[in-house]
């Protein structure tokens, strides 16, 4: 009798086989598949059942025009400038978008291949390009930008003549902030449109309205070097000019050493008698410690903070004992800072053998006066010594070193007010070393014995 369930149960498991059958050839072929897998696109572009080659040329015929069409416009006021995508070179990321797809359904376990194909083919999945650019391209038209809206600031300055000052305006800088310009421009690439230049404001450091404030005549000196080389009178000028002209803000700290600079040949100065360990000698640069002894004084007498001050060896012959400030760059320097609330122009003047250095700003108060005064504390004698030498006649004397006398000096620095003296400071305790004297004489002569 034929079994009817027997037969049901065969032409199930007959059937349960050839879809196992077909699924596992379905799995076989679907995961040895060439092609990107059906349901990816990129930027919204079908790319399913295509091979990668196929996908590269499909995309550039269909979005490489559009960039052809685009163009980012970079804006600052009036200025404008347009960059085309051609110029930067940009173009899709094409290889790195088609690998993406590629490996879709190509990754992790067999279940996970499979869930990821179903779930694609199912569902879709999109890939959105990046943008490439040239670099190179893109840094040289933000060199041109730059250049073409870059301002340099600069600071006010003052002239100052016998008809009084004049005073020029200071120019505020601008300058093109190139990396955030770069980040505008990447980011606008993606859309187009406007980018907004971003530009640093630079201010200058010494403003007209700073300056306008410099007109109280706050201390002058003057020496003379009539009697000087023409060599030490070149360097006077040149170490003058140097100072010519500067300002000082308040609370800066002026150099001589820095303000000058080197005192070589190359730049300019000459030889000229300089004191090297108590002795005339000749050298290059001789005469600027002139300069520096001469604002030192202009200095004190505009009633300004010293910072730095060394004494000459021996006493100077061009200024009172205690009151010169001697130089040597890159050791020894002069330094003074502007305590004052206002700012302070420094005008060096050459003019017949006499030099004068005046130093301008804006007096606290009106009916104040600085006197400056030197007083030799102690006259210190050579000592003499004596060498005996044979070979000279008796009673005969040859100096070989002569004598310097040394002094102890006190300066002092007084203040008055309307007439009155409000305050005595000193200044300085300077110290200036004895040489000895050295004398070569023959021996004693003796009377003869008959």
């Amino acid at each position: 009798m034929f079994n009817l369930n027997r037969y049901f149960v065969n032409v199930f498991v007959a059937i349960l086989i050839i879809l196992i059958l077909l699924f596992t050839i379905f799995i076989f072929i679907s995961l040895n598949i060439t092609t990107i897998y059906k349901g990816v696109k990129i930027n919204n572009i079908d790319v399913g059942g295509l091979n990668r080659s196929e996908a590269l040329l499909y995309l550039e015929r269909e979005l490489g025009y559009k960039l052809n069409n685009k163009f980012v416009k970079l804006i600052y006021g009036d200025y404008k400038y347009i960059i085309e995508y051609k110029e930067l070179g940009i173009t899709y990321d094409y290889y790195k978008a088609i690998d993406e797809a590629f490996l879709i359904g190509r990754q992790g376990t067999i279940i996970k291949r499979i869930k990821d194909i179903l779930y694609v083919r199912a569902n879709g999945y999109n890939i959105e390009m990046g943008l490439l650019y040239n670099d190179i391209r893109l840094r040289n038209i933000i060199n041109k930008v730059s250049k073409d809206i870059n301002v340099e600031s600069k600071d006010a300055y003052i002239i100052y003549s016998k008809d009084g000052f004049k005073v020029f305006p200071e120019v505020y800088g601008r300058k093109v902030n190139r990396e955030k310009l770069k980040s505008r421009i990447v980011n606008a690439v993606l859309v187009g449109g406007f980018v907004e230049i971003p530009v640093d404001i630079e201010k200058p450091k010494i403003t007209k309205d700073m300056l306008k404030q410099i007109k109280d005549r706050l201390g002058s000196f003057t020496t003379t070097f009539a009697g000087s080389s023409l060599g030490r009178k070149h360097n006077i000028n040149l170490a003058s000019s140097s100072i010519n002209g500067k300002i000082l803000l308040p609370g800066e700290v002026f150099s001589f050493n820095e303000t000058t600079g080197p005192r070589d040949a190359n730049a300019g100065y000459k030889e000229a008698k300089i004191i090297l360990d108590g002795d005339l000698t000749p050298g290059i640069g001789g005469g600027v410690c002139q300069v520096s002894t001469t604002l030192y004084n202009a200095v004190l007498l505009s009633d300004l903070k010293i910072e730095e001050r060394h004494p000459h060896s021996i006493p100077a012959t061009y200024v009172e004992k205690g009151l010169d400030a001697t130089v040597a760059y890159d050791y020894l320097d002069f330094k003074f800072s502007n305590n004052t609330n206002y700012p302070i122009y420094i005008h060096s003047e050459v003019k017949d053998n006499n030099l004068t250095i005046t130093i301008f700003g804006k007096k606290a108060k009106k009916n104040r006066v600085v006197k400056i005064k030197s007083e030799i504390i102690q006259i210190l004698e050579p000592e003499v010594e004596i060498k005996i030498d044979e070979k000279l006649e008796p009673g005969t004397k040859n100096i070989l070193q002569r004598g310097r006398y040394g002094y102890k000096v006190k300066t002092y620095k007084e203040v008055y007010e309307n007439g009155r003296k409000i305050k005595t400071e000193i200044i300085s305790s300077d110290y200036y070393k004895p040489r000895k004297e050295i004398v070569k004489v023959g021996p004693e002569q003796k009377d003869k014995i008959n």
